[in-house]
């Protein structure tokens, strides 16, 4: 079964906390509620009791002096009015009154009762009380329990944004860890499909080696006879012979290029002046460039020195070079220079003449991976093994609106070398 993904199960989780929390917060204001609500019948009790004692006695005292006349409590009872008066104007409380219930639709309530109401603007706790054909209503003042409960909804409101931030901050932080560790695997899955492919190449390129290179040498030698006997062929035998001879070079280097590329690249390391090799492949690429309308402009700093394969390194050169002149059969420009930048030798090279689309140049250091109709596909490949053999970086930087390809490939300088150890930049340009 596939696993829950980790922000998803934080999500879950945060809304459990938030559902917990805002349950307990509920409870604990119906809590408080309830609790505030009896100390008010409580006391709303004690008023009671004041009331009726004062109402009790009153009556006493009226019945004895009316001779069991018939009196009404809010008419005939001076005393309980004025202990109404009096407790009204005490601070706890917000009003007391009796109410008639003679002679009215309203029904006396069999017990106390007591609720939260809102009256002039203020909220208030009503207790009814009932006392004979009367009812007792005590209104104690609830302010500072109404701003208990609007602090009770802050506090939880303010938690319940905490909470939330905190919840968001912590899915984001895992959804990103979660998708670089998928990233990782995915990049790791590549690497081990890399290792695989070039395991299986490399067992090819022995059998090929073996099996397909004695074949070519004893044709390659036949066909070099056939041209010594020239004068024995008619002109179309020996253009014949020419292009099969052809055909086994190509075969011969693709063969090599393969062994080459699955075989690793372990340089001898020694002292390489970066700007002098990449000058003498260049000028080896001269009638080339002239003969297809190419100028080449170069400008290297002097002194660029690295530990590296001298052997691999020109290989590098004439690879990228070899590219570039291809590409622009037409004519056009290459542009190579090689600067320092901190511990770092820094070579471009630029060509116009690239006319693959985003889709098609993601895979160009692939093996294979070729638009040429005579090409191996294996370059590019080989190119960036040299590359990383001597610890470096070969970066692809193409601009894709102006048809131009540009690499960078960065190889560390030699340890110790002074910062400042560089003669004249050496620049020159040839071509048409």
């Amino acid at each position: 079964m596939q696993r829950y993904p980790a922000w998803k199960m934080n999500i879950l989780i945060f809304i459990a906390i938030a559902a917990m929390v805002g349950g307990y917060s509920f409870w604990q204001v119906q809590r408080a509620t309830k609790q505030f609500l009896e100390n008010a019948h409580e006391h709303a009790g004690v008023v009671a009791a004041v009331v009726e004692l004062t109402l009790e006695e009153s009556l006493k005292d009226e019945m004895s002096g009316h001779a069991g006349r018939a009196v009404e409590a809010t008419q005939q009872e001076p005393a309980v009015m004025g202990l109404l008066e009096r407790l009204n104007r005490l601070p706890g409380i917000a009003n007391v009154q009796l109410q008639d219930l003679t002679g009215s639709d309203q029904t006396s309530e069999t017990e106390p009762t007591t609720r939260l109401i809102l009256t002039e603007g203020r909220k208030v706790t009503e207790t009814i009380i009932p006392l004979a054909d009367t009812n007792l209503v005590v209104a104690l003042p609830a302010v500072h329990f109404s701003k208990r409960i609007q602090q009770m909804k802050g506090e939880f409101l303010l938690f319940a944004a905490c909470i939330l931030f905190f919840g968001c901050l912590s899915t984001w932080w895992l959804y990103r860890i979660q998708q670089q560790r998928i990233q990782e695997a995915r990049e790791f899955e590549r690497r081990i499909a890399r290792q695989h492919e070039e395991a299986a190449l490399g067992r090819a390129a022995a059998t090929i080696t073996h099996e397909i290179r004695n074949p070519l040498n004893a044709i390659g030698m036949g066909l070099q006879r056939l041209e010594i006997e020239a004068g024995r062929l008619e002109p179309e035998h020996l253009d014949l012979v020419t292009s099969m001879r052809e055909a086994v070079v190509r075969s011969n280097a693709i063969v090599s290029n393969l062994k080459r590329y699955v075989g690793g690249f372990l340089p001898t390391i020694e002292v390489v002046d970066v700007a002098a090799l990449l000058a003498e492949v260049m000028q080896l690429y001269r009638p080339q460039c002239d003969a297809a309308g190419i100028v080449v402009h170069s400008e290297m700093a002097a002194g660029l020195l690295i530990e590296g394969d001298r052997k691999f390194l020109g290989q590098l050169f004439e690879n990228l070079l070899k590219n570039a002149v291809e590409a622009q059969p037409d004519g056009g420009r290459i542009a190579v220079s090689a600067e320092r930048r901190e511990s770092l030798c820094c070579l471009v090279f630029e060509n116009d003449g690239f006319s693959l689309g985003p889709h098609d140049s993601e895979g160009i250091f692939e093996p294979y991976f070729t638009t040429k109709t005579k090409g191996t596909g294996l370059g590019l490949a080989i190119s960036k093994k040299i590359v990383e053999a001597h610890d470096g970086r070969l970066i692809w930087q193409p601009d894709l609106q102006r048809h131009i390809f540009r690499l960078v490939i960065e190889l560390p300088l030699r340890q110790g070398q002074p910062r400042d150890a560089r003669d004249k930049d050496n620049s020159f340009q040839f071509g048409v």
